[in-house]
């Protein structure tokens, strides 16, 4: 009887979990902690009876019931017991400052580490695209601003593990601006003085996340307004403080880590001018194509701005000097330009980039 009741428990271990797997799976073709797609279901036939199994296993693994809870249990262990983060995509440095390092999305960590140079022709190329864009604006009584804004890893280096020895300064990023400064005509504006000079009062880069906060976006509108001759807003007239909650950005997500062991509270800033209404899902929505924002000013000027997802921290604040704005997430190129300028009648385009997509102005990709 003993034997019985053994197999039986046996059996059922063996049989239960197969049959919860399938009500209790993940349902989701997306990890958003991760990041990634999930593996999909692989179908079987002839041509597919090698790779079936390697492929399928996969799917079993990504789909498994609680996957995400088992990973985040796993993480809190590690930070708790072990003291460290062990994680492809995130280095945890001093004070709990998190830093990326997905090589697959062109690694700040690595490109501070490794501080690779543009080459004599690279810089030439992209001068030549950027001129020709400039020149394109200027034909049309059209402001152009190329706005670059440094990696997270170069203002805040001091909190990077000790294992980390302090990179160059001069890099990509310096190397281009100054070929830029000298070779061409183009209005430049470089965030990294302000961002640097700013985190003296409050933090102007997420500790939990990889972009700027709310007051590195407020000190970067007031250098592209002053690039661009508009009237910018004096710190003294605003009301800047630390937010009373606790904020996780989503470095903490990509590690999976608990959002009640690593947190901040990064600054607010209250009282900024409030022309045009950016309302949350706007400035969220780091996917969105396109984003069109109007304000009260009758006679504003139009700007149209192409950035990456830093492009969202500055919305709130530029949005607010210009009658219309509207953000893209992909690129213009030079082709491109005079049609947009022909149906948008823009007075202002802007061309942003943080440091670590500076490799794509060569062809003006998209991140």
């Amino acid at each position: 009887m003993k034997e019985k009741i053994l197999i039986l428990i046996f059996l059922a271990m063996l049989v239960i979990p197969a049959i919860l797997y399938i009500p209790l799976a993940t349902q989701s073709d997306v990890s958003e902690s991760e990041k990634r797609e999930l593996a999909p279901m692989p179908s079987l036939s002839l041509d597919t009876i090698e790779t079936f199994p390697t492929e399928f296993e996969a799917f079993f693994d990504d789909h498994l019931p609680w996957r995400s809870d088992i990973i985040q249990l796993n993480t809190s262990i590690d930070l708790l017991v072990f003291d460290t983060v062990d994680n492809p995509k995130v280095i945890r440095g001093k004070n709990d400052w998190l830093f990326y390092k997905n090589a697959l999305d062109l690694s700040p960590l690595d490109s501070y580490i490794k501080g690779s140079l543009f080459t004599p022709e690279e810089l030439g190329q992209i001068t030549d695209i950027l001129t020709k864009i400039n020149d394109i604006a200027e034909k049309n009584d059209v402001q152009f601003v190329l706005v670059m804004i440094p990696d997270k890893e170069r203002v805040y280096a001091d909190y990077l593990p000790s294992a980390f020895s302090k990179a160059s300064d001069y890099r990509a990023y310096s190397q281009l601006y100054s070929h830029l400064t000298q070779y061409s005509d183009i209005t430049i504006v470089d965030l990294e003085p302000t961002l640097q000079e700013g985190r003296t009062y409050y933090p102007t880069y997420f500790q939990t996340d990889t972009h700027i906060t709310r007051y590195g976006g407020y000190l970067g509108t007031q250098e592209i307004l002053a690039a661009i001759g508009e009237q910018t807003v004096p710190p003294e007239n605003l009301l800047i403080h630390l937010n009373e909650s606790p904020h996780t950005g989503d470095l903490v997500t990509l590690a999976s880590l608990s959002p009640d062991l690593i947190y901040e509270y990064p600054p607010v800033v209250e009282n900024y001018p409030e022309n045009a209404q950016v309302t949350e899902a706007q400035y969220k929505n780091i996917s969105a194509p396109e984003v069109k924002i109007e304000s009260n000013l009758n006679d504003g000027k139009k700007m149209l701005f192409y950035g990456d997802s830093f492009r969202l921290y500055l919305m709130p604040f530029l949005s607010q000097h210009f009658g219309e704005s509207i953000y893209y997430s992909n690129r213009i190129t030079e082709e491109e330009l005079t049609d947009v300028i022909a149906r948008e009648e823009p007075d202002i385009i802007v061309l942003e980039y943080v440091e670590r997509y500076l490799p794509f102005l060569l062809s003006l990709d998209t991140p």
